[in-house]
């Protein structure tokens, strides 16, 4: 079970994982949010075969899910996830850009979804938006 690092977003009480089975996206992920979020030093991953390891960690966690590249169905990834806990927040990544793909994963229990590379801007404003306790939807999801 791989050790996990929290770091603390002081405005928020909130950290943040990224839960992927692709690593090189992940270090793009967090070279992201690291240029935002100065006080962020580390950045915890979890591949979806090791889900179970946040059975004990904070309630407030933002959990960012990569779902590209995963062997597994969306619904193996954020339904568990929600069952574990269903404080945590979650923005999904993928390359769905219709709402008939994307919706049923607000469905499934996701406060957020992002194209699989999005820009510094809409990363950050999706990370602001949920972590208010808000939905995040994509410009183009917005009138759908």
């Amino acid at each position: 079970m791989p050790h996990l690092y929290i770091d603390y977003m002081e405005q928020w009480d909130h950290s943040i994982t990224i839960i992927s089975d692709h690593k090189p996206r992940t270090e793009a992920l967090c070279k992201i949010i690291k240029s935002y979020y100065k006080e962020i030093s580390k950045i915890p991953i979890i591949d979806t075969d090791n889900l179970g390891s946040l059975t004990n960690i904070n309630k407030h966690l933002l959990l960012l899910i990569d779902l590209m590249g995963s062997n597994k169905k969306p619904k193996e990834i954020i339904l568990p996830l929600r069952e574990m806990n269903s404080d945590f927040k979650m923005i999904a990544l993928h390359i769905y850009q219709t709402p008939k793909l994307i919706h049923p994963l607000y469905n499934m229990g996701v406060n957020g979804y992002v194209f699989y590379e999005p820009s510094r801007e809409e990363l950050i404003h999706a990370i602001e938006k949920v972590t208010n306790g808000e939905t995040y939807k994509p410009e183009y999801l917005r009138s759908a």
